[in-house]
């Protein structure tokens, strides 16, 4: 016969620390109608982007904000046959993702 055990346990407790990391992760999307306007985009818009996160009231650092993926893929010609049935030109998705801690 095995012996009924108990384990009881009181006690009240807080911790407190001040924050001393954040990690944020921001993607970018967006499309284009060339490979160099979505370049341009992308480049204009990464851009806008630090610069508005090294400000004075965001306040991170340069070295804090890490580019972790970029990419931009071409859609193949899309066909629009109710209206004229010619082909449309192809576009370009953008998309980029910021890590900043």
């Amino acid at each position: 016969m095995e012996k009924s055990r108990t384990l009881r346990v009181t006690g009240v407790g807080s911790a407190m620390a001040e924050q001393n990391m954040t990690r944020l992760t921001i993607t970018l999307k967006d499309s284009c109608a060339t490979y160099n306007e979505a370049i341009t985009t992308i480049t204009e818009s990464s851009q806008l982007l630090r610069e508005t996160l090294m400000n004075e009231q965001c306040g991170f650092a340069h070295e804090d904000i890490k580019t972790i993926s970029f990419d931009i893929r071409r859609l193949e010609k899309r066909y629009d046959k109710t209206l004229t049935g010619e082909a449309t030109r192809p576009t370009f998705l953008l998309h980029l993702t910021l890590f900043i801690c």
